[in-house]
């Protein structure tokens, strides 16, 4: 079995300042976002994982050094798995969250669409032929976790992705083994088996 980690960036200092942020590169993860990285990361590191990818986004590439320096791999830039494009609305203050607006919100606001995102991550996954960890964001893996159960984004309104959660997808079916998890069970690690290749558990 193979399969898909993705991962959403640390608490940010544009989260903290509630901007919305997706071409800016001088927002780093605050101290608490670093903690919070390092914790994922130490769930991951006796897992067989071959590749690993990143948003461009500071924010997702801090995180994913962490996690690299972790599991010893080099992180490959990719632009599919950017932020969401915040059009006219980039750099402005937004208290809320874009995964509570509905699509004809988020047009208004010049953001991009609820289908957009699916496209970009449904491409994105079906390139994928190993083990990987993906570092990106919480409303695309949102987007891409809803598709995958067939929700739209009314019918997955109260789906979050938190902080440096991870959400393991089988490759190529898509199947979820986890969503939004900050602990992998003892279980789970045997079923997604170790570096040695070993599976413990049936899957």
């Amino acid at each position: 079995m193979k399969y898909a980690i993705f991962i959403r960036h640390g608490e940010s200092e544009s989260n903290v300042l509630t901007i919305l942020a997706s071409r800016n590169e001088s927002y780093h993860l605050t101290n608490k976002g670093i903690s919070q990285v390092k914790r994922t990361a130490s769930q991951l590191h006796d897992l067989d994982i071959k590749s690993m990818y990143t948003s461009p986004v500071t924010r997702a590439r801090d995180t994913g050094d962490i996690i690299a320096k972790e599991l010893n791999l080099k992180p490959e830039v990719r632009e599919e798995i950017r932020e969401t494009d915040f059009g006219k609305s980039e750099g402005k203050l937004f208290p809320g969250k874009i995964s509570e607006l509905t699509d004809e919100e988020r047009g208004d606001m010049g953001i991009e669409s609820w289908s957009s995102h699916v496209n970009r991550m449904r491409s994105f996954f079906s390139g994928l032929r190993e083990n990987s960890v993906i570092v990106s964001h919480g409303f695309l893996i949102k987007a891409f976790v809803s598709d995958l159960l067939q929700l739209n984004s009314d019918e997955s309104y109260g789906l979050t992705i938190r902080f440096a959660s991870i959400t393991i997808v089988t490759i190529p079916d898509g199947k979820l083994l986890t969503i939004g998890s900050v602990v992998l069970s003892k279980e789970l690690k045997e079923i997604l088996g170790n570096k040695s290749g070993k599976h413990t558990g049936d899957f």
